[in-house]
């Protein structure tokens, strides 16, 4: 698939909860006692408020990927590369970073924040980015899982979660992702048990399967 990091990056942040002006990010706590090492590897996304509802999986990893542009260029799947760190003393609340944008040069680009509010590693976790824009916020969640067999009660317990830290509950849509013939590709060949996070930054590929609208 074509890669241009800018154009997946709106896509991510503008196709998900509608900005509304004046007002701030959703009161989704960040976990505490957050265990980053734990975290690694991949997370199938369950349910989403991104309109990406197709193989839509987060793969979050100690070594950064070079050649990233020649690694999307030749695969079946979309792809957005960042990186993670930490940037407060609570570890589960993180600032993403798109590694295709200069934020030198791009000084109206925001980087989003990064919140993990429920994880127990083994299973399943839920994750909320927010981003800062001139008109208000913009914002989306992932309720993801290691396995494709995901228990309802963990999925009520985190939408319990969701629903406390939004004032309008109806605006979050979340949609399932459906993973069905996805055949995944593994493009990090780094061992994460073998590997240590090194300055306090991780990185993070997300990937997904475009729809393709049928021919008229």
């Amino acid at each position: 698939m074509k890669f241009n990091g800018l154009r997946l990056l709106s896509m991510l942040l503008v196709s998900s909860l509608n900005v509304v002006s004046g007002h701030e990010c959703l009161n989704l706590k960040p976990m505490e006692g957050f265990e980053m090492e734990k975290f690694l590897g991949p997370w199938n996304v369950i349910k989403t408020t991104l309109p990406l509802t197709r193989c839509l999986v987060f793969d979050i990893y100690t070594q950064k990927i070079e050649n990233i542009v020649d690694h999307a260029a030749q695969s079946n799947f979309d792809y957005l590369f960042g990186s993670l760190e930490a940037n407060t003393s609570l570890s589960s609340q993180l600032i993403f970073t798109d590694l295709e944008v200069d934020y030198s040069t791009n000084p109206e680009k925001k980087k989003p924040s990064f919140i993990v509010f429920d994880t127990n590693y083994e299973s399943y976790a839920g994750v909320y980015i927010c981003s800062k824009k001139p008109t208000g916020f913009q914002h989306y969640i992932a309720i993801m899982s290691r396995s494709l067999n995901f228990d309802k009660e963990i999925i009520n317990k985190l939408m319990v979660s969701i629903f406390w830290g939004h004032n309008s509950p109806a605006d979050l849509k979340l949609k399932n992702v459906d993973h069905t013939d996805c055949n995944y590709e593994n493009i990090n060949d780094n061992s994460n048990d073998q590997n240590v996070i090194e300055d306090g930054i991780v990185y993070i590929s997300i990937k997904w399967i475009p729809h393709v609208e049928p021919a008229p």
